[in-house]
Formats: structure tokens, sequence, C-alpha cells
């Protein structure tokens, strides 16, 4: 939620003939909102349900510069490609006890849209390792949303050891946890 109002508010002028990145696009609304000022968006996600939701909203609203990928973070990706955005809206809660729930289960693919790893930023801090090599050097916008859920310390250490400079942009609270939304360039 914070990621809409962030885009919507903040980046439509900034993103006129932009190319944007889209990490773990879901539904796509990200992607659609970025779409009315960029010139491209490519929206990716692992899921191939969430793929095919994302392009039914595309085509629903007539949105003709995105590309769709099915692929986990940067995967499909050499390191040639530089956005100008990258916006990521990742699994952020931290791993719980399975156990109590269902023994032996595995994770199905609607608990990896969630599921952020053991402390909640294994997933976010692949996703900024990974970011690094397709960031534009002080050019490239980094969006992402954090839980205070999860270990903000070991993500906060990670940022300032990869050389992301970042600033939080917003925060909201509801009544289990505080959403951060934070920006960084490289």
């Amino acid at each position: 939620m914070l990621a809409e109002i962030l885009i919507k508010e903040e980046y439509q002028k900034k993103m006129k003939n932009k190319l944007a990145l889209e990490i773990g696009t879901g539904s796509g609304l990200l992607a659609l909102i970025c779409s009315k000022s960029a010139k491209h968006v490519i929206a990716t996600d692992i899921s191939r349900e969430a793929i095919e939701c994302a392009k039914k909203n595309a085509e629903i609203n007539n949105a003709k510069n995105i590309s769709f990928l099915l692929c986990d973070l940067f995967s499909a990706f050499n390191t040639k490609l530089k956005p100008d955005l990258i916006i990521f809206n990742p699994p952020y809660l931290p791993d719980f006890d399975y156990s109590e729930h269902a023994p032996g289960k595995n994770l199905r693919m609607q608990d990896l849209s969630w599921h952020g790893g053991k402390n909640g930023v294994e997933i976010t801090m692949n996703f900024l390792k990974e970011a690094k090599n397709h960031a534009k050097k002080g050019s490239t916008t980094i969006i992402f949303l954090a839980s205070s859920l999860s270990n903000f310390e070991e993500l906060f250490s990670l940022m300032k050891k990869i050389n992301l400079s970042f600033e939080i942009k917003a925060r909201q609270r509801f009544f289990f946890e505080e959403l951060i939304a934070i920006e960084g360039k490289f």
C-alpha cells in the first residue's frame, strides 16, 4: 500500500519516458501505476498464477507498455539491464514453525508471497545484493517495503555493507506491525 502511494505521488513525473522494473508483481498494480508515465515496465514474479493475473489486469487497463516474465528476482536478466526504477514489495514476514500447523508441510507457491525467510529479510537481502548489479550508480532508484516483524538490524547492516544510501520514505502502522517504505540508491 505504501509503495503504491509513493509511486503515485512522487514518481510519476520522474518516470516519464524511463524504464521501470517490478520484482514480484503479484496482481500487477505497481506495474500498472508505473505504466502511466514510464516508457516501458518489466514486471516479474516467481508465480505463474501471479503473472497470468497481472497480464489480465494490464489487458483490462489497456496497458500496452508492460512486459511480463516468470522468474525469481533477477534470474532472467543479465547485468546489462539497468532500469531507472526498481520496485520490490517483498515477502517480508519471518518464518514460523509449520510443524504446529501441518507436520511435514512444504512451502506452497502462495506461501512464497509472504514468507521472507527465517528472519523475514532473507529474500529482501538477496534482492538488494542482486539489485546492485542492475543499478546505474547514483541514478537508479530502488523502492521496497520492510516490516517491523522482520529483522531490521540485519537488513540495515547489509544496506550499509553494500553501500546502498537509503532513507525511510513512509511508515504505516497496522494493529500487529508497521510497514516501512525504503528508497535507496547505490
